[in-house]
């Protein structure tokens, strides 16, 4: 009886030897394809090589090593005329094949998920632990962020250009990165043993107070150096103020504090300071005031209204700062329509009432000078007054923050009737 396949034949002839052991050696030619594809900024092929480990900590480049080994044994083993040695052999060639072709198919062709996963870990764990040393950060402080301070090590050059990028494909990978299920917060026990094994340490606990965890210092390293800086922090609220704190909606006010916080202190990108960007700020700045407090206790409140004052002079210091040093009449605007719904609507005013706001604005406007201060303030004033509410201020204490220069001007006529009928101001 025929069989399909001739096993006599496969072990006896060498040209069958020789086409395995070309397939084999091909493939592992075949790896500077991966060179041509890149994980966050970082070479896929040179990393897949020299630095990623399979099972039991045992390196790729190894692996290649003991591949290539087999198959210059296997290539003398073919002038042997013991038949044993030439059968198992053979089943050692095969295997290696099967090998090449899962290591090509797996590894070489695409970017392997396992070897991605070990990127981000290499790049963002071991920058960030617990400890107890306390951060003097008042936006981290006022927020209840944990103990922790920082190794030597710094987010690398390379994911920082990557991100200087803004496509489909960086948004991707920032959403696995830095967001709330991103490797910098999970505490697996793969993690636990990648921390131990690399640092001695524990990782920084980015747990909230108010339920889930906080925007990642690692995200806040990689801002500074950004050349997109509006856009990354746009998406990160995206990321935590959206979907994912529909049941911590209090977690907002936090992350919006700390976002202004460094906007104020390590912003240098110039879209951070268009209106676009206030825009989008802004939606985001009154969504966090119109969570209300989830436990009705006085203690609670008090946080909150500490939260909120914080949050809202860090916003209006933002937008006098832009308006001192840009001069920009479409921020002006947008700027004046902001805090005019800020102050006016009820919703806005739970814990830091519209004469607290208007407060915040005259005392962030001290020192400052120029024509698009003196406009802005003299508008927010003028939304405040005609709002209807008690005002807390004399008509001398107002009338020098607003300039009534024209009085041809129909808002600063309004403005000026207004006043002089108010003598109780």
């Amino acid at each position: 009886m025929n069989s399909f396949i001739d096993i006599h034949e496969l072990v006896t002839d060498g040209s069958v030897w020789l086409a395995i052991i070309a397939i084999n050696m091909t493939i592992i030619g075949l790896t500077s394809l991966a060179e041509s594809k890149s994980v966050i900024g970082i070479d896929y092929g040179q990393y897949l090589i020299k630095s990623y480990k399979t099972f039991f900590g045992v390196k790729i480049y190894h692996l290649l090593v003991i591949f290539a080994l087999i198959n210059i044994v296997s290539l003398f083993s073919m002038f042997t005329t013991v038949y044993s040695v030439r059968v198992a052999n053979l089943v050692i060639l095969i295997l290696s094949l099967a090998f090449a072709i899962y290591y090509f198919f797996s590894y070489v062709l695409i970017k392997n998920p396992r070897v991605k996963k070990q990127i981000y870990m290499d790049e963002l764990l071991g920058i960030y632990y617990d400890s107890n040393d306390k951060t003097n950060f008042k936006a981290d402080v006022i927020t209840g962020m944990c103990n922790g301070w920082r190794t030597e090590k710094r987010i690398s050059s390379n994911l920082i250009s990557y991100f200087d990028k803004y496509n489909s494909e960086s948004r991707d990978v920032f959403c696995k990165i830095f967001s709330p299920t991103s490797v910098i917060y999970s505490r697996s026990n793969a993690v636990k043993r990648y921390w131990l094994k690399n640092y001695n340490l524990n990782a920084f606990n980015y747990k909230s107070d108010s339920g889930g965890v906080h925007i990642s210092h690692e995200f806040f390293q990689m801002y500074r150096y950004s050349e997109l800086q509006e856009k990354w922090l746009l998406e990160v609220l995206n990321l935590f103020n959206k979907e994912y704190s529909a049941n911590f909606k209090e977690s907002r006010v936090d992350n919006i504090i700390r976002v202004l916080a460094h906007v104020n202190r390590f912003g240098r990108c110039d879209n951070l300071y268009g209106y676009k960007f206030l825009e989008y700020l802004s939606i985001y700045v009154c969504d966090a005031l119109e969570v209300l407090v989830s436990v009705d206790q006085e203690d609670f409140g008090k946080v909150r209204r500490e939260k909120e004052a914080f949050l809202l002079q860090e916003f209006f210091l933002y937008i006098m700062n832009t308006l001192e040093t840009r001069r920009d009449p479409l921020f002006h605007n947008v700027a004046v329509e902001v805090c005019k719904k800020l102050i006016v609507n009820s919703k806005y005013n739970r814990y830091f009432d519209c004469n607290d706001k208007i407060n915040l604005i005259i005392n962030s406007s001290k020192g400052m000078k120029g024509d698009f201060i003196e406009g802005f303030i003299s508008e927010v004033v003028y939304n405040y007054i005609s709002s209807g509410v008690e005002v807390k201020y004399s008509l001398n204490e107002l009338k020098l923050l607003i300039s009534v220069k024209d009085e041809d001007d129909a808002i600063q006529k309004i403005k000026h009737e207004l006043y002089s009928s108010c003598p109780n101001l």
